[in-house]
């Protein structure tokens, strides 16, 4: 077997590709379920976090090789799981709510 045989079978390309897959359109499905217009402040919310669907898809399969014991691959960003990750969800979350409250501002003043 060579290797590119080899890397495909466990590169994780399928969870990357399901979990992003599943995140956007569900995320997108529940904004359209909500029926407002895509820039108002409870639509913007599922729209924007859509938008990180492949991030949520990428962290998915590092986590998915780390618990197996699989090699990291060379060009890629260390990942430690630790206490600070969980900081992570709560911060976009924050962002997404500035965005969508700067994006419901239509005066002159900078958010």
């Amino acid at each position: 077997m060579d290797d590119n045989a080899r890397a495909g079978r466990g590169s994780g390309l399928a969870t990357f590709f399901a979990v992003t897959f599943i995140t956007t359109w569900g995320c997108w499905l529940v904004a359209v379920v909500i029926g407002e217009p895509p820039t108002t402040f409870p639509t913007v919310i599922p729209f924007l976090l859509g938008g990180f669907g492949p991030v949520f898809g990428a962290i998915a399969v590092r986590m998915r090789r780390n618990r197996l014991g699989e090699p990291v691959p060379v060009h890629s960003v260390r990942f430690r799981l630790n206490a600070r990750l969980l900081w992570a969800l709560p911060l976009l979350v924050l962002a997404v709510a500035t965005v969508a409250r700067c994006s419901r501002r239509r005066s002159a003043v900078r958010c």
